[in-house]
């Protein structure tokens, strides 16, 4: 099969590519990108296709040199040893430690299974400082709360997680407790300071089936403050305005472009209309 033409996807510029290193395995190139000075947000690869970049303002090419079939075996196996029967279910999610740095990886077929792909994101091997964020001032204030809702709404790129990461550990630093999250999969790992952290994986390899399940569980092992990764559905959105009317300070993501948008997906699944019902304090930040 001919190679397709790649030439309307622009491909960095010498000068942009200068420190990469491309001649070596795909790992070796992945490991280039993230210790570069290139600012992207996820790296794409496709089989057949060459590394990709998504930066603030274009998807870019690394180089022209496609990524084989053998490749990405190599890596997935590298990212999850049992990729070949986890993948035949669907797509899953894996967090890993390379060298120095903390990835997500979403491993993946296409074209009817024919061929692999996956999306890498970086995150801190340790959160951010809060202040460093640039957050607002009454946003930084959600770290001092000891009750209460906090949603965190935004669209895929803009810094859920990051924030969420940032805001636990300035509670981390500031003052004791147990602090409990329920994430698919653990992005940046939150060392102990003044507080316990009881970090938990969703998934069939992790510690808890799902968020539901894991928000159940939370509140039999006294938390101060719980996390409760994305909510993606009723049950979960019911049982975190559940959890916060009990007491501890609850964190929850969820997914949308405007906090507008994510206020009436709640609506539509009945949490908000608990929350008046219950006049429990909802906080929200995009």
């Amino acid at each position: 099969m001919d190679q397709p033409d790649y030439s309307l996807i622009e491909t960095l510029s010498h000068a942009e590519a200068r420190e990469i290193a491309t001649g070596g395995t795909l790992i070796e190139l992945i490991l280039s990108l993230l210790n570069s000075d290139i600012v992207f947000s996820d790296i794409i690869i496709h089989q057949n296709s060459p590394v990709m970049l998504r930066q603030p303002k274009r998807l870019v090419a690394v180089s022209d040199i496609p990524v084989t079939g053998q490749e990405l075996e190599e890596f997935f196996e590298v990212v999850e040893p049992a990729w070949e029967e986890r993948i035949l279910e669907r797509a899953f999610d894996r967090a890993k430690d390379l060298y120095s740095a903390r990835l997500r990886v979403n491993c993946f077929t296409f074209h009817g299974r024919k061929r692999l792909g996956c999306v890498i994101r970086r995150f801190p091997t340790e959160p951010l400082a809060l202040a460093s964020l640039g957050l607002r001032q009454n946003t930084q204030a959600f770290a001092r709360l000891s009750s209460g809702l906090v949603l965190i709404v935004g669209d895929t790129c803009q810094g859920k997680s990051t924030t969420i990461s940032s805001l636990l550990d300035e509670i981390n630093r500031n003052r004791p407790g147990h602090i409990i999250t329920i994430e698919d999969p653990v992005e940046t790992l939150i060392p102990q300071r003044r507080s316990i952290v009881t970090q938990r994986e969703v998934g069939a390899d992790g510690d808890v089936a799902s968020y539901y399940l894991g928000a159940l569980d939370a509140l039999r092992e006294r938390p101060d403050v719980i996390l409760i990764g994305e909510i993606r559905d009723a049950e979960t959105a019911q049982e975190a305005v559940a959890l916060a009317e009990a007491g501890p300070l609850v964190f929850a993501t969820l997914h949308a472009r405007s906090t507008e948008l994510g206020l009436q997906k709640l609506h539509r699944r009945w949490a908000i209309r608990m929350l008046r019902r219950r006049r429990l304090p909802a906080l929200c930040a995009a």
